[in-house]
């Protein structure tokens, strides 16, 4: 198994890799270290007039960005000699341009299992468009994205949380997380939070428990929780049941629409008290 851990240096980010080695270390996978160096925009036409002065601005770019390269591998190679990563194959990675860009681009040459970063688990207004890090990597990314905030950990054999709606998923997206669960050995509870409209409990639990058989499940809990404010609920769930961590199913919305509608597995990383396992449907 390959784990991607994106860093950028932050406590955060640290966070993220600790959690990601210990994974390692419990199964045997290798991590790789990706680091995206956000290059300047092209400059546009110019006047010949400017073109001496511009060429001179762009030597010192260069300069500069041979510099921070030089920098940011010294960075990375440090951080892993800081870290116990003894008996893990660490290996660390570069990407320039956006964040997106530098992500999708490295995904495509160097396929991953898993997506383990840190995240603080606040959300600006100029997110709520263009998301943070780690909603924008779970909405580029076409694997699992763990999220940890504020220095979590994951137990083997622990208690993992999959909330679903009632509604047909991909069976790839399902797959992951019960793949995420046997990998983990994580006692596995499938749950949905009832909504106005939603049938009775008995024909919800009917419906999560043909939900677990057809997706492979065997060893698993059904819950039906009560509607009402779905963080909270969830959160109180999480608590009573002594959960380690939330699986949640993201569709992916961005800009307007995630403004419109909201996003439950945002929601979730940010305000609920454990890792979040992401997974776009």
């Amino acid at each position: 198994m390959n784990i991607l851990v994106p860093i950028d240096f932050t406590p955060e980010s640290k966070a993220g890799l600790l959690v990601a080695l210990d994974i390692a270390n419990r199964t045997g996978a290798h991590i790789s270290l990706l680091h995206v160096i956000h290059e300047p925009a092209p400059v546009g036409v110019l006047p010949k007039a400017d073109l001496v002065v511009k060429q001179q601005e762009i030597n010192e770019e260069e300069h500069f960005m041979s510099e921070l390269i030089r920098k940011m591998k010294g960075e990375l190679k440090l951080l892993t000699e800081q870290l116990d990563t003894a008996s893990v194959e660490v290996k660390s990675f570069l990407a320039f341009g956006s964040y997106n860009e530098g992500l999708e681009e490295h995904l495509e040459e160097h396929p991953a299992d898993l997506i383990v970063m840190g995240s603080s688990g606040e959300t600006s207004i100029a997110e709520w468009f263009k998301g943070n890090h780690a909603t924008r990597t779970m909405r580029i990314a076409d694997i699992p994205t763990l999220v940890i905030k504020d220095n979590q950990k994951i137990s083997l054999g622990g208690e993992l949380l999959v909330l679903i709606g009632i509604r047909d998923y991909r069976t790839e997206s399902i797959a992951r997380i019960r793949e995420f669960a046997e990998v983990m050995r994580m006692n596995v509870h499938i749950a949905h939070v009832t909504e106005p409209h939603d049938l009775l409990h008995k024909s919800i639990s009917d419906r999560l428990e043909d939900f677990a058989r057809a997706h492979g499940f065997t060893d698993y809990k059904v819950h039906v929780i009560e509607s009402g404010q779905k963080v909270e609920q969830v959160q109180a769930f999480v608590e009573a049941w002594h959960i380690d961590v939330v699986a949640s199913i993201s569709e992916g919305d961005s800009g307007i629409a995630r403004l419109i509608y909201g996003s439950d597995t945002e929601d979730f990383i940010n305000h609920v008290d454990k890792p979040v396992l992401a997974v776009t449907m």
